[in-house]
């Protein structure tokens, strides 16, 4: 992990000129392994502590708003993926007993209580 995030550290901060006199944020082994052991993973925890500066509590917040809108994402695509079939249907209504079948059920039910008797 540590050789990954140092590969990524430099790509992180390349899109600043070479010409500044701020050195380049190089965030800490301890806080990338700290972020990518809550489940991030390592591409976007270097690219949000380079872009952060190491403020963890920034770094969190970004990535479980980044982590949302991706899941947001993937659930709008899988929505618009289905087919009407595959809309879940109304579920049906009980069917009615028909009377003799009620006849039948308070009959039995007589019985069960004559012979509890």
């Amino acid at each position: 992990a540590a050789a990954a995030a140092a590969r990524h550290a430099p790509a992180a901060a390349a899109g600043k000129p070479a010409g500044k006199a701020e050195a380049a944020f190089v965030p800490s082994q301890a806080d990338i392994q700290n972020l990518v052991d809550m489940g991030f993973p390592l591409d976007k925890v270097v690219s949000a502590l380079c872009q952060f500066k190491g403020d963890m509590e920034e770094c969190v917040t970004f990535l479980l708003s980044e982590q949302e809108m991706q899941e947001i994402g993937a659930k709008n695509k899988k929505k618009a993926g289905k087919s009407p079939q595959m809309q879940p249907q109304p579920r049906a209504q009980p069917q009615q007993q028909k009377p003799h079948q009620q006849q039948q059920h308070q009959q039995q039910q007589q019985q069960q209580r004559q012979n509890a008797q």
